[in-house]
C-alpha cells in the first residue's frame, strides 16, 4: 500500500517542486538576471530557464535553497557576493 502512494504521490510532488522553483525564480530575478543568478550559484547558462519552462525537475535541495534566497532576494544575493569574493 505505501509504495502505492508513493507512486500516487510523485507526480504531485514533483509539480510542487516545479511550482515552487518557478515562483522563487521570478521572485529573485526582479532583483537579478537569471545569467548573474545562475553564474553566482555555479550553474549551466540556461538551467534556470528549463526550470522555468518546467522541462527539467528541481532536486529538492535547489527548491530549498532558491526559495531560502527569494525570502530577501537583495540581502541573501549580498551575502552569495561575500562568499565568493572569500576573506
Amino acid at each position: 500500500v505505501a509504495d502505492a502512494i508513493d507512486k500516487a504521490m510523485e507526480p504531485v510532488y514533483r509539480a510542487w517542486l516545479r511550482q515552487k522553483v518557478q515562483a522563487a525564480i521570478a521572485t529573485i530575478t526582479e532583483v537579478v538576471s537569471q545569467t548573474e543568478l545562475e553564474r553566482k550559484l555555479g550553474m549551466a547558462q540556461g538551467y534556470l530557464t528549463k526550470l522555468k519552462r518546467g522541462s527539467r525537475d528541481p532536486s529538492p535541495e535547489l527548491v530549498l535553497q532558491l526559495s531560502v534566497i527569494a525570502l530577501h532576494p537583495r540581502k541573501r544575493l549580498g551575502e552569495i557576493d561575500q562568499i565568493l569574493a572569500g576573506p
